[in-house]
């Protein structure tokens, strides 16, 4: 069994993913450091580190991506776990996608030939929560033409869909080559991948 702490419940044939509500391992987005896992994101990592205990989930190993609030929130849920919670291995692979920058990157791009975003982008110049809403639709909306490959990275840093899906995958299979069956393993890391 292979838990991904993320925000959603995903089943397929080859692993389950564990749920950790859309907040658990929350960015400080607000924050300078946007790499820093916020108050909230502690309080529901120590919850479901309370529940694993209370459970008695005693993992074998443990994978984490390489942000600085991946590895807050494992030593958050090893901290209730206490002997229980093996030493964490890092994978690069379990790293986040550059999502941020490619909604900035993109927006005076396609604000140029898509109304929607035109729209949403001068919103999102305006008050702090007309701004947060338009930021949202902005990124649901640029990681959907992301995904579909309708955003021009020709160029950039930035990884297109397919890489990224590749990247995680191979992070995927990786963990699942070594730990094998029979093992109960618990990778750490942000929306994107799971």
């Amino acid at each position: 069994r292979v838990s991904v702490v993320g925000p959603q419940v995903v089943q397929t044939h080859r692993y389950a993913v564990l749920d950790l509500d859309a907040r658990a391992r929350q960015a400080s987005a607000d924050s300078d450091d946007y790499d820093q896992l916020s108050e909230r994101g502690y309080l529901q990592a120590r919850l479901l580190g309370e529940q694993w205990a209370a459970e008695g989930l005693e993992p074998h190993s443990v994978y984490v991506g390489p942000r600085k609030r991946h590895h807050q929130t494992a030593a958050t849920l090893a901290s209730e776990l206490d002997s229980a919670w093996p030493e964490p291995v890092c994978q690069d692979g379990w790293d986040e996608h550059d999502a941020y920058d490619i909604v900035m990157h993109s927006i005076p791009i396609l604000a140029e030939r898509d109304p929607y975003v035109a729209e949403r982008a001068e919103r999102y110049r305006g008050s702090d929560r007309e701004a947060r809403v338009a930021y949202f639709e902005l990124y649901r909306h640029i990681t959907r033409l992301w995904v579909l490959g309708e955003v021009d990275l020709d160029g950039t840093r930035f990884e297109p869909w397919p890489e990224f899906r590749r990247r995680v995958d191979a992070a995927l299979s990786e963990v699942i080559e070594r730990e094998g069956r029979g093992r109960t393993t618990v990778v750490v890391t942000s929306s994107g991948p799971v």
